[in-house]
């Protein structure tokens, strides 16, 4: 293969990975005129994971990227914000990692500005669930196998 190829494809490969947000999950809402598409990275987010999210914003009867300046993000659940910082806008999207610290419910807010003006601000609700420790879980199996297997000697005596 020549190397025109090959750039050829991986520039194919990138157009349509930025032409939408969506990465493993996510959803677009239409709201005054823009699509906001927003999403997230893995599908199902778990305590202590890296959480990838990302976020576009289009215009609706075009469906052409707006550039917007920055984007004020900020992670809130019903205990309060646990997360708020300005991300800089490329070519429409903007790109946030975040780890959450515990499972739940929570709303993960987006304000596009262009320089100080606001052009829209959207929430998308997202679950976190814990992640079960199967070492753990092992652990304990194999502590009760070793019970069961001395109680039924014991019995056989």
């Amino acid at each position: 293969m020549t190397k025109n190829f090959l750039f050829g494809v991986l520039f194919l490969f990138l157009i349509v990975n930025l032409a939408s947000a969506h990465l493993d999950a996510g959803r677009d809402i239409t709201n005054k005129g823009y699509i906001i598409d927003f999403g997230y990275a893995p599908a199902n987010l778990h305590v202590g994971e890296v959480s990838e999210f990302t976020v576009n914003l289009v215009n609706e009867t075009t469906e052409i990227p707006i550039n917007f300046s920055s984007v004020l993000a900020r992670i809130s659940s019903d205990n309060g914000i646990i997360f708020a910082g300005e991300l800089k806008g490329k070519a429409g999207n903007s790109i946030l990692s975040y780890t959450f610290p515990s499972g739940g419910n929570y709303t993960v807010d987006f304000r596009f500005m262009n320089e100080n003006n606001k052009l829209i601000e959207q929430g998308f609700n997202v679950g976190v669930s814990a992640r079960i420790n199967y070492s753990l879980i092992g652990v304990i199996a194999i502590i009760l196998i070793i019970f069961i297997i001395l109680i039924s000697k014991r019995k056989r005596k």
